[in-house]
């Protein structure tokens, strides 16, 4: 039987709350400075509003799924592991595609080398965290014989 009652601790819940913040300071920043941030991290030295729309929708889809939907699911105390892992294993992928991407855009000279090296680290660190994450919660949600 699986076990789908399981939920995530206090502790881990308090690692992820952290990407909340980062991720809401992020999508503010590419809202209220899209010029600054376009240039800052891809060389885009006059972002025409092509640039600032793709960038607007980004910071939306962040908004509503690391910000609203995530905080409010680690904040609501009540988190159940396997869907959880479900998505940090998706997250872990995310992560993976976004350090692939900062270095092929570096190559491409598609992006600065202070973004890209912070893209990297930051991403290298959260995907490092998930993987520990899964490693230390798998027994928790492996499927054994129900006992009868």
């Amino acid at each position: 039987m699986v076990n789908d009652e399981a939920m995530v601790g206090r502790g881990w819940r308090r690692v992820f709350l952290l990407e909340v913040p980062i991720c809401l300071a992020s999508a503010l920043y590419w809202l209220a400075c899209p010029d600054q941030a376009l240039a800052s991290i891809h060389g885009i030295a006059h972002a025409d509003p092509v640039h600032v729309s793709l960038l607007a929708q980004l910071a939306f889809v962040v908004l509503a799924v690391f910000v609203w939907f995530y905080g409010r699911w680690l904040g609501s105390g009540r988190v159940q592991l396997r869907p959880f892992r479900y998505l940090q294993e998706g997250l872990i992928l995310s992560d993976g595609l976004l350090i692939w991407a900062a270095i092929a855009s570096l190559d491409a000279g598609a992006m600065q080398a202070g973004p890209a090296a912070g893209q990297i680290t930051m991403a290298g660190a959260w995907l490092a965290i998930r993987v520990a994450f899964l490693i230390t919660t798998a027994s928790t949600t492996t499927t054994t014989k129900e006992s009868k």
